[in-house]
């Protein structure tokens, strides 16, 4: 099912730091009566419950309306209410034979600081009385010549209703350094690390696709060029080009852009313009993209699952609140000797499978909080330990820096007693556009060093410091 479907949008025209998100854009603040202020969208409300999505799309959650103080509509009021909105933001229904077979979103946008460019894709393969919902998401960032600096892809296929299939999820994420990507590539619960050199023109999907449109003048006529698969880590060559540049005579000037892979051909047509305009595009064999509205897109959708925080509608006295919490979930890496003890199940987890020692640098272990989009993340790395407290605390905000060049310690160094522990405290970084905070954990192992990492966003800060302050509590050396 993962393969097929791979090979199906190998050329669908179309995160790394641990806190990356996307740049939250002119939307709805929602304030709680506990006085914390949510910014994203509302969705849906009624009389008992307002259906909010945080910025960035990432989650949507069912707010008891007796928990809203109040909503303020439109931009989001603070630090980010002046931030430039995406030079694009598009919305596409994916087209079969008349049917609509699915949903696709498309944000071009300035990096930070006015460098560079973040391209993203989302698409949503609805599902099929055979097949079941697919969803894939790219992410490039590049220089301002959309030439890769990180790459990411992230496949997953859902199951439910009478699909047989089990749930499966593929990626492929890696930074771009001396023309060579450092891609890990995972499927299932095997990964492995690769080095693929990439030729000097050498561009991911979206970027090559921008560099086109964007071109003046438009080059006319196929040229063979390195595309860089994200899908499966490699690097192959394409043509690709404008077929026709229309003069624009007796109305708006709409040129075609056709590229050549592997036997297959997809077009597309393009207005003129700052930034251009796609007016229709093929992502698939068979598959077209036509624009549509964000409304549009989520109608065909359809509501996507959005359980009511438990403790919200606890307070508001919709449900008893339970006598015991329900157990919570160990997290247990015997290869490198670490345990940790997630607050509640609510927290999703997942456990890399062993790397040898040569690998270097990874990640062990990550989790997740959804409902408040927070994220979890435990690295190994075999030759990092020693030091003091303070230099460990400045190799971390070094690695972070060019992410988020503002990230800085926040409060005092935490004292632990558990045994290892060099520097226990908290960052605070703007990601994406994003205020988030880190809580952090850095504990040697002789020549090795664990980091643990708990990633919120800075509006749910006072729902989740005590869930990540448990988890740091929890950490030990086995």
């Amino acid at each position: 099912m993962g393969g097929m479907v791979r090979r199906a949008l190998l050329l669908v025209v179309p995160v790394l730091a641990a806190a990356a998100a996307t740049v939250a854009r002119a939307g709805d603040v929602v304030v709680l009566t506990s006085g914390v202020r949510l910014e994203g969208r509302v969705v849906s409300e009624d009389t008992a419950t307002v259906v909010f999505e945080r910025a960035g799309g990432r989650s949507r959650v069912a707010i008891p309306r007796a928990t809203v103080a109040s909503i303020e509509r439109g931009r989001p009021e603070g630090p980010d209410a002046g931030a430039p909105l995406p030079d694009r933001d598009e919305w596409w229904l994916l087209k079969s034979d008349h049917a609509t077979v699915g949903t696709r979103h498309l944000l071009s946008q300035r990096g930070d600081g006015g460098k560079g460019w973040r391209l993203e894709e989302h698409l949503l393969f609805l599902p099929t009385p055979r097949m079941p919902a697919v969803r894939v998401d790219r992410v490039e960032e590049t220089t301002d010549d959309f030439l890769p600096r990180a790459l990411r892809y992230v496949e997953r296929g859902e199951s439910g209703g009478d699909f047989a299939g089990k749930p499966y999820e593929t990626s492929a994420s890696g930074e771009v350094a001396d023309g060579v990507w450092r891609v890990r590539v995972t499927e299932g619960t095997s990964s492995a690390a690769r080095e693929v050199a990439l030729p000097k023109a050498a561009r991911g999907p979206l970027s090559l696709r921008e560099a086109l449109v964007r071109a003046s003048p438009r080059p006319v006529g196929l040229v063979e060029m390195p595309l860089v698969d994200t899908t499966r880590g490699e690097v192959r060559t394409v043509r690709a080009g404008f077929t026709a540049i229309d003069a624009g005579a007796g109305g708006p000037r709409v040129d075609v852009l056709r590229v050549e892979d592997a036997g297959r051909v997809l077009e597309s047509r393009w207005t003129v313009g700052d930034p251009p305009r796609c007016l229709v595009e093929d992502v698939a064999p068979g598959v077209v993209a036509v624009p549509c509205t964000r409304e549009q897109a989520d109608a065909v959708a359809g509501p996507r699952t959005a359980a009511p925080d438990p403790v919200d509608v606890a307070r508001a006295g919709a449900v008893p609140v339970p006598d015991a919490a329900p157990a919570p979930r160990v997290v247990t890496l015997p290869d490198v000797g670490v345990e940790l003890r997630m607050p509640s199940a609510a927290w999703t987890t997942e456990v890399y499978p062993p790397q040898g020692e040569d690998v270097g640098r990874r990640v062990v272990a990550k989790g997740a909080l959804r409902r408040a989009v927070t994220d979890l993340r435990v690295e190994w790395d075999p030759a990092g330990g020693g030091g003091s407290a303070a230099l460990a605390a400045k190799a971390l905000l070094d690695r972070m820096r060019p992410w988020a060049p503002d990230v800085r310690t926040v409060g005092e160094v935490e004292p632990s007693t558990a045994p290892g522990v060099l520097w226990r405290g908290a960052i605070e970084a703007t990601v994406r556009g994003e205020r988030v905070r880190t809580w952090v954990l850095v504990a040697d192992r002789g020549a090795a060093r664990v980091t643990v990492l708990v990633t919120a966003p800075a509006v749910a800060v006072p729902e989740v410091e005590a869930e990540a302050r448990a988890i740091l509590d929890s950490f030990r050396l086995l």
